[in-house]
């Protein structure tokens, strides 16, 4: 009977505390800006025809399911793409990344940084990925430089394969080692 008395003030307590005022509600409504899913550490790794082909891992993966579906890495990405023999052939790492899934266009910003199998390592502040083409590029300054300590620079952008061996800049400029030589071109 104690306890009778003890679930009857609660819930009178329960029902008296809740309104009906929109003003009061409002702040619990569901954002027309929120994700679908949203997922904390993910780490996650793409497979096709039986061999892995990329491993992605994020703080935080926000997912939107809208008339153009897309994918948020608000919070930085990192992408390994792995060869045959499981290797990491490329890998690429930026402050923010977005994947628009119809067009299979990825966009990455902020300090993006891509290593090649063959340690060639680009540094940009915007890159692209275009799936469809197979094709990475940038419209923004670009800096590559290899092992042996080659840097060139592509002032307005640059254009390279998914494997990142084969590449354009756009307004070149740079230093060849070995050469005592500055390299500038214009397009």
């Amino acid at each position: 009977m104690k306890y009778l008395k003890y679930i009857y003030i609660f819930t009178t307590l329960i029902l008296f505390a809740c309104s009906n005022k929109l003003e009061e509600i409002k702040p619990f409504q569901v954002n027309d800006n929120m994700p679908d899913v949203s997922i904390r550490n993910l780490n996650t790794f793409y497979n096709s025809s039986s061999r892995l082909q990329s491993e992605i891992t994020a703080p935080l993966l926000n997912q939107y399911e809208t008339e153009n579906p897309y994918l948020e890495f608000p919070e930085g990405i990192k992408i390994l793409f792995y060869t045959e023999k499981f290797e990491v052939a490329t890998s690429l790492i930026a402050d923010y990344a977005i994947y628009y899934k119809k067009q299979k266009l990825w966009k990455a910003t902020g300090n993006v940084v891509v290593v090649g199998q063959n340690e060639t390592t680009m540094k940009t502040e915007e890159i692209y990925g275009n799936e469809k083409a197979e094709k990475i590029y940038s419209i923004k300054f670009v800096e590559v430089a290899d092992k042996e300590g080659s840097v060139i620079r592509g002032k307005g952008g640059f254009e390279s394969n998914f494997g990142f061996t084969e590449y354009k800049f756009k307004n070149v400029d740079g230093i060849i080692s070995g050469l005592n030589s500055k390299l500038e071109k214009e397009k």
